[in-house]
């Protein structure tokens, strides 16, 4: 019993002493980059959520064209091994993942209605507390991620999951709404969530596989760390936000997320030719199955773009078939949803009064 105490306070002590070890050893610019994000999340979301997701905007866009162009920033604090090639073109993907996910927030803006960031919130949410949790194995698990990495990603990642949980438990109702039918530009919604959801699955789970595929050499833990937390964004963001835009009401803020979707493909394409022709990391037959797969994706997003102004100018002319005023796109609501709660209403209505004739 003396002994199983004694070794309990050592692994306690030494657990102490690693905690002051690693605040003895950092830096004023490691202090300003671990408490940045933590108290621009605290006090915009003491401001408005309007704030809080531009500050959310503006750190993913920093973030991650710092980890595109320049990763030895971030990386030489919280990974010890080489920053070879490989990695770096892992980073860029990983930077690149990041910034598609912003676009999100900086096409849908403008839109009137917030339930659009219900899902948003959910998937911040999942999304952090994955990369958190990715940390914490990287840096146990492995030899090369020190403790850092917790300090500097860990506190950020909190908070941002944290604020994202206060303005949940804020927004009314809690989830998005689904009232919708299976049009075409709700059907290109389900596939694409489809679609990335088995994508970024299998990424996550067979990181060594694909890595390897990729003609990428000398795989260690910061390539699998990296990618699988990249595989986690598009798990958790992309597929999230895809599953919930056929709920969106109104059908400019669809148009508006199909644009930041072919924008975020076009960004991919850019840092896919940017791996291969300007670091050389990507060989040929690697970024050539990146790029045909990237083209494809542009493409089935352009057509869903198609689809859905070709719904909007359809709209515009029953809208002003049916008004003196001609409106305009913010105005014109997905006319699906008011049909589909119509019939709901309609259906329960016929159903009490079949119920009232049996009673009789």
């Amino acid at each position: 019993m003396n002994d199983t105490n004694s070794t309990q306070t050592i692994e306690t002590e030494d657990y102490w002493q690693q905690i002051q070890q690693i605040f003895s050893n950092i830096s004023a610019v490691e202090i300003i980059f671990t408490l940045t994000v933590p108290i621009a999340m605290v006090v915009s979301a003491g401001a408005c959520f309007k704030l809080w997701l531009k500050f959310n905007l503006l750190f993913s866009l920093l973030y991650g064209f710092t980890m595109i162009l320049y990763p030895e920033a971030l990386l030489s604090i919280t990974f010890n091994g080489e920053l070879d090639l490989a990695l770096r073109l892992v980073a860029s993907l990983y930077g690149c993942y990041e910034i598609f996910g912003s676009f999100f927030i900086l096409f849908m803006l403008p839109s009137k209605d917030e339930s659009i960031f219900i899902t948003f919130l959910w998937s911040n949410i999942i999304k952090y507390t994955l990369i958190l949790t990715d940390n914490y194995i990287s840096v146990k698990s492995g030899t090369l991620w020190n403790h850092k990495l917790l300090l500097l990603s860990g506190l950020s990642c909190v908070f941002i999951a944290l604020t994202s949980v206060y303005f949940l438990l804020k927004s009314s109702p809690k989830r998005s709404q689904f009232h919708y039918k299976m049009y075409p530009i709700n059907r290109v919604a389900k596939i694409d969530f489809y679609m990335l959801f088995i994508i970024g699955l299998v990424c996550y789970a067979y990181p060594n596989y694909l890595l390897n595929g990729l003609s990428l050499n000398d795989i260690n833990d910061g390539h699998i760390a990296l990618f699988r937390i990249g595989a986690g964004i598009v798990i958790f963001s992309f597929a999230m936000n895809s599953f919930a835009m056929p709920s969106f009401l109104f059908e400019k803020d669809k148009l508006r997320f199909i644009q930041s979707r072919l924008a975020g493909g076009l960004f991919e394409l850019s840092i896919i030719c940017y791996g291969h022709f300007y670091l050389g990391a990507l060989k040929y037959e690697g970024f050539r199955t990146l790029a045909i797969g990237n083209v494809i994706y542009d493409l089935f997003i352009s057509y869903a773009y198609y689809m859905c102004c070709k719904k909007i100018a359809e709209l515009r002319v029953q809208a002003n078939l049916n008004t003196s005023t001609p409106l305009n796109d913010s105005e014109l609501i997905y006319t699906e949803v008011s049909t589909t709660v119509i019939e709901e209403i309609k259906e329960a209505v016929d159903m009490h009064e079949e119920e009232c004739n049996k009673k009789k």
